[in-house]
């Protein structure tokens, strides 16, 4: 990236960076003291450095990040290749959530925990709206404030959240989320779909006291000229294999985690694409990566039956070589 960070944030609870190995000391509720216990590491990714998220116990709502790609990232948008980006998210309270949400666009997201965007964008992850439930949701997304892609007007595109309730009416709706699932929390609202992931809010089976669940959010857009763009994102867990492979068997087992199975979906102009935006409230978020590759994006620790397979391996050519 180049040049600072732009910070919004619409509570006198500044956005904080918390150093590698720390703990924030943020409560999880009014009922505690319930602490996070998220200290910048996650047991199968790679992880280095601080953290960053809200500054104190139900605080530092509706939190904005925007910084400038270097044009040696965005050079790689290109249409007919795959970026695929990572992020860690971890909820920070329990009142009122949303979910942290990353997006590639031209300008930043705006006010709102990133509800709206100056221009183009496409990313996804924590969900859309101020509904708690909806906050918990991980879904692809796109925002379109423009009128220059093929077919997309202004006003087209509508925001739900848990309620059914849109994001603005007219042509302040700017925003388009994925269907999401609202199993378990009521009716699904209308023109919603089912089957859409949740973050988990607790660490270590503890249900009624949330603790720091680490959430890894990985997300892959297929750039396409001629046709629409394809976003596609899924969740994993600490306990979960990361690989390419389970990207690929929870699309297939959840359709509505990928653009392709949408009504609407994305026809965006990412040659002028030159921001990264992270938007959400009362969360914290660490790892964020963007590359060409799964591997990349997705550094993961081998569990350690496969790194005894390596080492035995290696083991072997070592003594066919002595031999």
């Amino acid at each position: 990236m180049t040049g600072n960070w732009s910070a919004f944030t619409n509570s006198s609870s500044p956005i904080t960076v918390y150093s590698g190995a720390s703990q924030s000391g943020v409560n999880l509720n009014n009922t505690g003291p319930v602490l996070l216990d998220y200290d910048g590491s996650v047991s199968n990714l790679q992880t280095s450095g601080g953290y960053v998220g809200m500054g104190g116990s139900n605080n530092t709502d509706h939190m904005v990040m925007t910084r400038t790609l270097a044009s040696t990232v965005t050079d790689t948008f290109v249409d007919g290749t795959t970026t695929w980006f990572s992020f860690v998210s971890v909820r920070g309270y329990v009142a009122n959530p949303s979910g942290i949400k990353l997006a590639l666009g031209y300008s930043g997201l705006t006010e709102d925990r990133g509800h709206n965007s100056l221009g183009e964008a496409i990313g996804g992850g924590g969900g859309l709206g101020s509904s708690v439930r909806n906050g918990y949701k991980v879904y692809p997304q796109f925002w379109d404030a423009t009128t220059e892609s093929p077919g997309e007007t202004v006003g087209t595109f509508t925001n739900y959240d848990i309620t059914g309730m849109q994001n603005g009416t007219g042509s302040s709706v700017t925003a388009l989320s994925a269907p999401w699932a609202a199993a378990g929390y009521g009716a699904t609202p209308s023109g919603q779909s089912e089957g859409l992931q949740s973050m988990l809010l607790d660490y270590g089976g503890v249900a009624v006291q949330p603790n720091g669940a680490r959430n890894i959010i990985v997300g892959r857009i297929e750039w396409h000229d001629g046709a629409p763009d394809v976003i596609a994102m899924v969740t994993f867990t600490e306990g979960d294999t990361l690989s390419e492979g389970a990207f690929n068997a929870l699309i297939t087992a959840q359709p509505g985690l990928s653009s392709s199975s949408w009504t609407t979906q994305p026809d965006l102009d990412q040659s002028n694409f030159d921001t990264l935006s992270l938007a959400g409230g009362k969360w914290f978020v660490d790892e964020v990566r963007l590359a060409t590759t799964f591997g990349e994006a997705v550094p993961f620790i081998p569990e350690p039956s496969a790194m005894l397979l390596s080492l035995l391996g290696l083991g072997a050519c070592l003594r066919r070589r002595r031999n």
